[in-house]
């Protein structure tokens, strides 16, 4: 049973630094749209 933690403990922290980095791209290409329209 440890292992198969183990490798959901991962698979979980990698799907969540993939969505903070996606999540930080959106924001980024959010705020450069909303600048040039200012």
């Amino acid at each position: 049973p440890q292992e198969a933690f183990r490798t959901a403990a991962s698979a979980g922290i990698v799907l969540l630094l993939g969505l903070l980095l996606v999540m930080n791209l959106l924001a980024i290409l959010i705020r450069n749209r909303f600048e040039r329209r200012w």
